[in-house]
Order: C-alpha cells, then structure tokens, then sequence
C-alpha cells in the first residue's frame, strides 16, 4: 500500500513538473509575441495615429 502510494506520489510530481515546464514556454512565447506587437496594430495608448488613415484598406479589413 505505501509503495502504491509512493509511485502515485512520483508519478504526479513528474506530472506537475512537466505541467510546469510548459507553462513556463508558454509565457515565454507570449511574453515574445508582446514584446513585438505586429505593425499594422494601432496601440490604444497612443490615441489617434496620423500615419493611419481613415482609408487604409488593411485597417478598414481590422476593424471589420
């Protein structure tokens, strides 16, 4: 009984190890994509943007 309970132990430690592992990729990859917004993404804190027009074809497709 102990040693069941002992492996069952290990086996989710290995678990919570390998969950954490991905985690851990995961914000970093987010973290990266944040760092670098795409070009074409007006940032809110910016307020109007004069580089980008009313009629700009790619930002009328954003916002539909």
């Amino acid at each position: 009984m102990l040693q069941q309970q002992q492996a069952m132990h290990h086996q989710y430690q290995a678990q919570q190890a390998q969950a954490e592992k991905q985690h851990k990729e995961m914000m970093q990859v987010l973290q990266q994509q944040r760092a670098e917004p795409p070009p074409n993404q007006p940032q809110p804190n910016q307020g109007v943007q004069p580089q980008v027009p009313r009629g700009n074809p790619v930002f009328r497709e954003f916002c539909r």
